[in-house]
């Protein structure tokens, strides 16, 4: 593996290496240092993608051991966005070893120029306990930009389809859950079925409930796991949600993986907006050891969630009432309340096109 280093970078390293040949751009990556958050932070953008990895908070004893650090990143990077193991160790097996060379032209610079850029606009997402920073990576693997001349690509998917066809391995392969989400509210049948990767972190399951449910994710939230039907943790949004969770045991839900807790514990509560208080009831309903998507998928489901903010489950079934009843004086002015929320339906297609979108980065 080639790792073509700016100036600065080379000064931070203390080498002055000569401008390598490239004989595959797959195995070539371009490396600058910047400052986020005031810490020194490691840019790293692959030449056939632009695919990205950012390192953080890099100490001295750090570069001493970059070169290994970079080939650990690289496979963390991968491996957390759902990539097939066995392409991973394939492709880090093939690198080799990692050299050090001067830059390799103005378009390699340009794409590095941008990596740097999107990392300082988006460094407020970092996690201050990484050195790998997978959410910050994925912002630059999947922005949408010019792979050459006239095509515009995302990294991430130019990467992984090079690793399929150069290997021949699927380019997708992880631990999944299958999901059942009801809305639990009397008289109403309400829920959704969804496959989920074990990568995800608990605050992206809160992502999903709301597309899948068309919540606006207006208000608090928090998961409450349980053991054999007793309380085992709840995953809080905030420091100040944990003191209000005790005496029961809490953490932040920031960071925390599915995969710490399920399919261990087989049920949670999801609870969204404190005030009218609803509660979704998930149930594991199936272990999948070799999904081959990196995205969550809605299988099935029924029935609309509330309009935000109707009141509670007395104040959905008057809305509903009135809903339905066309002829109520109160319809058209309980329709201009509810807004676009009134015409709202379980449209799964529409669903799964914003679940592979919108949670990549």
């Amino acid at each position: 593996m080639i790792i073509n280093c700016t100036k600065k970078l080379q000064e931070e390293l203390g080498i002055k290496p000569e401008k390598l040949e490239i004989t595959d751009r797959l195995y070539s990556w371009h490396a600058h240092i910047i400052r986020v958050n005031r810490r020194k932070t490691v840019v790293l953008v692959n030449d056939a993608s632009r695919y990205q990895v950012v390192l953080y908070g890099l100490k001295a004893k750090d570069f001493k051991n970059l070169s290994q650090l970079i080939l650990d990143s690289i496979a963390t990077i991968l491996l957390s966005d759902g990539v097939n193991p066995q392409l991973v160790d394939v492709y880090l097996e093939q690198c080799g070893s990692v050299a050090y060379s001067k830059g390799q032209g103005a378009k390699y610079t340009a794409w590095l120029n941008k990596g740097c850029e999107i990392a300082e606009w988006y460094g407020d997402e970092c996690d201050e306990g990484d050195l790998v920073q997978r959410a910050l990576s994925r912002r630059g693997c999947y922005n949408l930009g010019k792979l050459d001349d006239k095509d515009y690509a995302v990294p991430a998917e130019t990467f992984y389809d090079a690793l399929e066809q150069r290997f021949g391995y699927p380019k997708f392969s992880c631990q999944a859950v299958v999901l059942m989400a009801k809305l639990d509210i009397e008289g109403f049948d309400i829920w959704r079925k969804v496959v989920v990767p074990l990568h995800y972190s608990f605050g992206k399951l809160h992502k999903i409930m709301q597309t899948l449910f068309q919540w606006k994710d207006y208000h608090l939230h928090e998961f409450m796991l349980l053991e054999e039907e007793k309380p085992l943790i709840c995953l809080v949004l905030d420091e100040e949600m944990v003191y209000d969770v005790a005496p029961m045991k809490a953490e932040i839900e920031t960071g925390i993986l599915l995969s710490k807790y399920l399919p261990k514990c087989k049920k949670l509560v999801y609870t969204y907006d404190f005030g009218d208080n609803w509660e979704h009831i998930i149930t594991v309903d199936k272990v999948l050891f070799d999904y081959d998507k990196n995205h969550a998928l809605c299988l099935d489901g029924a029935g609309v969630a509330p309009p935000e903010d109707v009141g509670g489950a007395g104040s959905f079934a008057e809305y509903m009432e009135v809903k339905n009843d066309p002829n109520h004086p109160a319809y058209d002015q309980m329709r201009q309340w509810a807004g676009t929320q009134w015409d709202a339906k379980f449209d799964m297609e529409e669903l799964n096109r914003t679940l592979r979108w919108r949670f990549k980065r």
